[in-house]
């Protein structure tokens, strides 16, 4: 991943998390610079891009600041994070996934009453561990139809599905709806997770949704509970 990448993220992370408060003014260039070990260059490409994304505002003459954006505008932010895949949430780290299975299988009852197929409909299956810095992370089951995302190939599924579908498919992410558990490790989680008999399992079961309001995505996720976390926003 690109340095001025990783420095923005960095710099995203602590704003989101509210580390960073409205209006308050980051620290200068050259400050950053040594921080990140970076080109004055890098900093201000990582500046820019923040700024472009509507996070943090230039004045001339004083420096950056953190935009006062709205809790509308922070749940949007964190949506479009949650919904940008783990390659893209995890921004200067080494991701990896290993392919347990991968088959279009016949989709049954549930399934086709989650994509509204018929069913028997083909839909892909899509089962694997996926790594951050060569440490598992989770473990995934996901189904898609084929309707939908026709012509995922094994090296799509060993990268990013979604940069897949919405680089070279064209497709629009706009929701999903997650359930969460917690349940107990089984033997599954302990091969693949590493974890130890009775350790914590956060599981997602999640539909995401096209633009246009269609399903296309229905999954099933089991989270290391040490690597697991969850955001949202709440408007009272």
């Amino acid at each position: 991943m690109i340095k001025y990448q990783q420095i923005a993220s960095h710099i995203k992370e602590h704003i989101l998390s509210g580390e960073y408060k409205p209006n308050e003014q980051l620290p200068f260039e050259k400050e950053l610079c040594e921080r990140f070990s970076a080109s004055r260059m890098t900093v201000k490409k990582a500046l820019d891009l923040l700024v472009a994304e509507g996070l943090v505002v230039k004045r001339r003459g004083s420096g950056s600041f953190i935009k006062d954006i709205t809790e509308g505008e922070i749940q949007e932010i964190i949506r479009k994070k949650q919904f940008s895949g783990l390659t893209n949430t995890s921004l200067g780290h080494e991701v990896a996934s290993k392919v347990l299975d991968f088959k279009i299988v016949n989709a049954d009852e549930k399934i086709a009453r989650t994509f509204k197929i018929d069913n028997g409909d083909f839909v892909y299956f899509i089962h694997r561990v996926r790594y951050v810095d060569k440490e598992p992370i989770v473990i995934e089951k996901t189904y898609m139809p084929l309707s939908i995302a026709e012509g995922i190939k094994k090296e799509d599924v060993n990268g990013s599905i979604y940069n897949f579908l919405q680089k070279k498919l064209g497709l629009k992410i706009q929701s999903a709806h997650s359930t969460v558990r917690v349940s107990k490790a089984d033997e599954f989680d302990k091969e693949y997770l590493l974890l130890m008999d009775g350790d914590p399992i956060a599981e997602v079961e999640k539909v995401v949704y096209l633009e246009n309001g269609r399903a296309f995505e229905y999954s099933f996720s089991r989270h290391r509970y040490d690597n697991f976390e969850f955001k949202a926003i709440t408007v009272i």
